[in-house]
């Protein structure tokens, strides 16, 4: 009996610290997110870097390029597809991202910012990512991806968008790392 209410309390705390640890954790990427997204560092037309379709650019471990831009009403498959709210488009930005560190490092896709023309500012879309994540093999749609040393991948990142922005020009906003205020803008039209 003392060895089953043991394992049993053992069990119980265990419990507890993982509830503490995930809930710090959470409320440090809500953190996270608020911060990357206040004032005007992440506007267009400011003193950060920006980068155009198909330019590579070094952001921490990592190298990026951002190849295309996918704009639609429905994503997925015949088995399992979804469709964009009333007002809305699908916008699908598929980028490769290679880790140049001599380690497996955590790349933070779901963490991109989407900035329309009307200055809204978009989030990834759980939605529109599952949807592509069951229907497409070849590209990783998942928020959070390991990257291998020295192997590039090709992800995407999905939004739902106010479909006047999904029309006009758009830029992404990249950050470096899940607590780093240091992104990269994109804007999504080849540079002239």
């Amino acid at each position: 009996m003392n060895a089953i209410k043991l394992i049993k309390r053992i069990l119980i705390g265990i419990g507890i610290f993982v509830a503490l640890f995930v809930g710090v954790g959470i409320g440090l990427i809500f953190v996270s997110i608020d911060n990357a997204t206040e004032g005007d560092n992440s506007r267009p037309g400011n003193s950060q870097p920006m980068f155009y379709l198909e330019d590579s650019f070094t952001l921490g471990d990592f190298t990026y390029c951002v190849s295309d831009v996918l704009v639609d009403d429905v994503v997925g498959n015949i088995f399992f597809q979804k469709r964009a709210s009333s007002g809305a488009k699908f916008v699908i930005v598929n980028y490769t991202i290679r880790n140049n560190s001599k380690e497996t490092k955590t790349a933070w896709g779901g963490h991109c910012k989407l900035i329309g023309a009307s200055g809204n500012t978009y989030s990834t879309s759980d939605k529109a990512g599952v949807a592509l994540a069951s229907s497409n093999t070849s590209v990783d749609y998942d928020s959070i991806i390991q990257v291998q040393p020295s192997i590039a991948i090709t992800t995407a990142a999905a939004f739902e968008v106010n479909a006047d922005d999904a029309t006009k020009q758009m830029v992404l906003v990249i950050p470096n790392g899940l607590f780093s205020s240091e992104k990269v803008n994109v804007v999504l039209k080849k540079k002239q």
